[in-house]
């Protein structure tokens, strides 16, 4: 089951990455495009990377780590609401925080 969920994980953190970079482009025009899309996915890896990882660059309790955690799924979800895919926004949230209390 854990190696089930490691995947489920991973396969988020990936729509975390495309939803938010549908978001920067559907938001933006122009060259704004661009710089929103790539701004919101560098955003959401460098979070990721410092508090959130396997091995985090700053290191933190749990329960905080969670909370920073559920809010970059919440974030995605958002970025695919905002963009008009409400469906797939609810089920991404969902599985995300399914996954996540796993």
């Amino acid at each position: 089951m854990e190696s089930v969920n490691l995947a489920v994980r991973f396969i988020l953190e990936v729509g975390v990455l495309v939803a938010l970079g549908h978001w920067g482009w559907k938001t933006g025009e122009g060259a704004m495009r661009w710089v929103f899309a790539i701004g919101a996915v560098l955003a959401a890896v460098v979070v990721w990377t410092l508090f959130v990882s396997p091995d985090p660059t700053i290191e933190l309790a749990r329960p905080i780590r969670l909370i920073i955690e559920f809010a970059v799924w919440l974030a995605a979800g958002a970025a695919l609401w905002a963009t008009g895919l409400r469906t797939l926004a609810i089920a991404f949230v969902v599985i995300a925080l399914v996954s996540g209390t796993l």
